[in-house]
């Protein structure tokens, strides 16, 4: 059967609404974590900059 695509597309990953029969479609997800300077230590004490869009973001 042709769908008319050279390649498959990727598919829509969704999460479900809650109280909702529907779903929201996602495309991209970020974790934020709360204790940079923990995340460090556990990494082996490498200097990890905080990335320059997580500096606006009210905690």
């Amino acid at each position: 059967m042709s769908t008319g695509y050279l390649f498959d597309p990727t598919p829509v990953h969704a999460l479900p609404v809650e109280g909702e029969e529907a779903v929201c479609p996602i495309r991209r997800v970020f974790f934020v974590g709360r204790n940079h300077a923990a995340q460090v230590y556990c990494m082996g004490g490498a200097t990890i900059p905080l990335p320059p869009e997580t500096k606006q973001l009210p905690l």
